[in-house]
């Protein structure tokens, strides 16, 4: 992204004769005492006549003080954010959540307007040709939660992903504009657009459905004229161009990147942005001074072809943080399916493994499932290759959530006559010769642990008023995690289910 702008020159700088051909009229793009010098082909000399100083060495300083008055003219002169739909607050941080009737109202069905000829969107379109490649627009900062550059935008870099389009025949965004696929949300990063404190929002495969993310970011160099880029993205290619609209479930649809999802990646939008000045008398002060000389000449460019992630850092800009990086991954969607399997497994889910079948035999709560009869349980039993019963518990503790019972010793691996496993495991969970750990049974944390034998658990202890495992634990005694079915019956959400995986029997 380039600038020209109000860098200022400290360079030491002598007088002289006054050169003829010295042109105060002569604009110049860059305000700063070399250019000013080079431009007008004047001397420091006559810039010091010129501008009534006392001798050379003021120079510098006058010309400093009069680029900072001319930027915060500048600034000042610009369009004011919450002039640019003139809806108020409320509506413009409805939009940039995904929301206002910019975003959710189908015109081919409701008015048959496309996203082009919407009377809605005039203003915008009206900024967009008079304002946006000649003049300023104002960053919104606090004025729109997502943007305010106090509590966010550390990157300073926003980002916009949309996940539908007013355009076309169908609200789907076509699969062949689809430029990204979204891993994870931290609700916590964005909580006021989210309305709630803090979550997660986990999207494996392309649940999130086809999705475009775009961005830009800043620098001090074109940091007046960001307001621009915003609404270059947002509006005039986003919401007007492609007709983008709606934001991924519990996140912003633009905001500084801090606040949005991970995604794997996001195109990309910076600015050239060109200044005139020139000096100009104040007849009634009899001074002279630098103004701008006309409008600002803006064009917007696609960061030489790289993607958000590649333009950022290629961009050596200070204060690059870890979090920008870990919002856009650059790697393919494996990589980020691959991240959502991580952000589930530290919530304690893991995928179903398709090749495994359960056939539940009991449950209750919200696993409710009718108990089976005792012979029908030995018919299912005897239909099982591995001999593993499975217990669920949605409200034990994360160690007795899964427990797998593997029978062993038995002949020809039938359960003893005598024995009622069943009844057993839901209320009486007595100590026998038929249901001893390490000698008829044995207790594991997962289902591959139980096939492999590794990692057995240690301790169990009995009792035949309660259900399974009583006490027992992966180590050590392990109280409260025990269900009981029919003696008092348990409050615990528990289901009992038979291995069937590699049943020959349905």
């Amino acid at each position: 992204m380039k600038i020209t702008t109000t860098a200022l020159s400290l360079l030491s700088i002598f007088a002289g004769v006054v050169a003829q051909g010295c042109d105060y009229e002569t604009p110049f793009h860059a305000c700063d005492v070399a250019t000013i010098l080079e431009k007008t082909s004047c001397t420091a000399g006559e810039l010091v006549v010129k501008f009534g100083l006392d001798d050379t060495s003021a120079l510098n300083a006058f010309v400093q003080s009069e680029c900072i008055s001319v930027r915060a003219q500048i600034k000042e002169d610009m369009l004011p954010w919450d002039s640019v739909t003139r809806r108020g607050k409320q509506f413009d941080d409805s939009f940039f959540d995904g929301g206002s009737i910019f975003n959710t109202q189908d015109h081919r069905l409701v008015t048959g307007f496309t996203t082009e000829t919407d009377p809605d969107t005039q203003r915008l379109k009206d900024i967009s040709s008079v304002v946006l490649t000649s003049g300023g627009i104002a960053w919104p900062d606090s004025y729109i939660k997502n943007f305010d550059l106090v509590e966010s935008c550390d990157s300073q870099t926003v980002m916009c992903c949309w996940t539908a389009t007013r355009n076309g025949a169908s609200a789907d965004i076509p699969e062949d504009e689809a430029n990204t696929n979204v891993c994870t949300h931290d609700i916590g990063d964005s909580p006021k657009s989210a309305r709630v404190e803090d979550g997660e929002s986990i999207f494996p495969g392309n649940g999130e459905g086809n999705t475009v993310c775009h961005g830009f970011f800043w620098d001090d160099f074109n940091s007046d004229y960001k307001g621009n880029l915003l609404f270059k993205v947002a509006m005039a290619d986003g919401l007007m161009g492609k007709g983008y609209v709606r934001n991924i479930p519990s996140a912003p649809m633009c905001a500084c990147i801090e606040q949005m999802p991970t995604v794997t990646y996001a195109g990309c939008t910076d600015m050239n942005v060109t200044e005139t000045f020139k000096i100009s008398h104040n007849e009634l002060q009899d001074r002279y001074h630098i103004v701008p000389d006309g409008e600002p000449d803006i064009t917007f460019n696609a960061c030489e072809g790289k993607d958000l992630k590649e333009a950022y850092e290629s961009a050596n800009m200070e204060g690059t943080t870890e979090r920008q990086l870990k919002k856009i991954t650059g790697g393919d969607d494996d990589s980020c399916d691959a991240l959502a399997s991580t952000k589930l497994a530290d919530f304690g889910y893991i995928p179903r493994n398709s090749d495994q079948i359960w056939k539940p035999v009991a449950g209750r709560g919200l696993l409710a499932y009718p108990i089976v009869s005792a012979e029908e349980f030995r018919e299912i039993w005897a239909g099982s290759e591995t001999k593993i019963l499975r217990r669920k518990c949605l409200e034990c503790d994360l160690s007795h959530m899964e427990i797998y019972y593997k029978r062993i010793n038995d002949i020809d691996g039938e359960l003893p006559a005598n024995f009622d496993l069943l009844h057993t495991v839901l209320d009486s969970w007595a100590e026998s010769d038929n249901n001893r750990l390490g000698e008829t049974f044995e207790l594991y944390s997962s289902y591959d642990d139980a096939l492999s034998g590794d990692r057995k658990w240690e301790y169990c202890n009995y009792h035949y008023h309660i259900g399974f495992p009583r006490d027992c634990g992966p180590t050590e005694y392990t109280p409260s995690q025990w269900n009981r079915f029919f003696s008092g019956g348990s409050a615990k959400t528990v289901a009992f289910y038979v291995d069937y995986s590699n049943s020959t029997t349905s």
